[in-house]
């Protein structure tokens, strides 16, 4: 680590060399570096430096490998760690989209650690940004939060909450997202009907009168009802 330290010193000065080699090999090895107290420092300079030679994505697909390598020791917190410090680097302009993976990979990963609350919060962030960047582009990523928002209100047992967002995310499949009733292409699709079709389940034995407040399991709404989602007011949806 040491030497990497070193390196890291030297790499200002030494714009040509070629640090993309070294930084494959530091993101293959990260768990077993994690602990040591240069780590970050490290990290942030070979990161800085492959952004400075091959742009803002290839410091994204550095964290992101990262995180798969984290993840693949089982050690989902310092996944996370990692999540962040790719969602920091790249929340502007042709990276954003980077960002709002990182959202939606760390939703996932609090939702493994039983934290719904902050997995719901990490996916109405990513609809609040790609609403608001105006981006047509952007816009499947607003069925994506909507969709990962409900699931986290229905893993957290709030049903009718997440009722209330499928409605929002239905809608919003159905508007911005290719082939939107394809359960095997849009797997976070295919768990809001796994979790409607619980629900309603469970409605239809203890609460009958609740039976209309729940999304018909096959996902589909009317034309009539499939308006333009507000991840504003699906927020609100407590």
């Amino acid at each position: 680590m040491q030497h990497l330290q070193r390196l890291c010193d030297l790499l200002p000065a030494a714009r040509t060399f070629p640090v993309s080699s070294i930084a494959n090999v530091f993101d293959m090895v990260a768990p077993l570096l994690a602990a040591h107290p240069a780590y970050p420092q490290v990290r942030q300079a070979l990161d800085e430096a492959v952004e400075g030679a091959e742009g803002g994505a290839a410091r994204a697909r550095k964290s992101r490998n990262r995180v798969l390598q984290f993840l693949g020791v089982e050690r989902p917190v310092e996944a996370l760690g990692e999540i962040h410090t790719m969602k920091a680097s790249t929340w502007f302009g042709d990276t954003l989209p980077w960002a709002l993976q990182a959202l939606l990979m760390a939703g996932k990963l609090y939702g493994l650690l039983h934290l719904p609350l902050a997995a719901k919060q990490c996916a109405l962030a990513v609809c609040a940004a790609a609403e608001s960047s105006q981006d047509p582009e952007l816009a499947p990523y607003i069925a994506q939060g909507l969709l990962q928002a409900a699931d986290c209100d229905y893993q957290a047992g709030s049903s009718l909450s997440s009722a209330a967002l499928s409605e929002h995310a239905i809608a919003a499949q159905s508007l911005y997202v290719d082939d939107p009733w394809n359960q095997e292409e849009h797997p976070d699709f295919r768990n809001l009907v796994v979790d409607s079709g619980m629900a309603m389940l469970a409605a239809h034995q203890v609460r009958p009168h609740l039976v209309p407040t729940c999304p018909h399991p096959d996902g589909r709404v009317r034309a009539d009802r499939a308006r333009r989602p507000d991840p504003a007011s699906a927020g609100r949806c407590q």
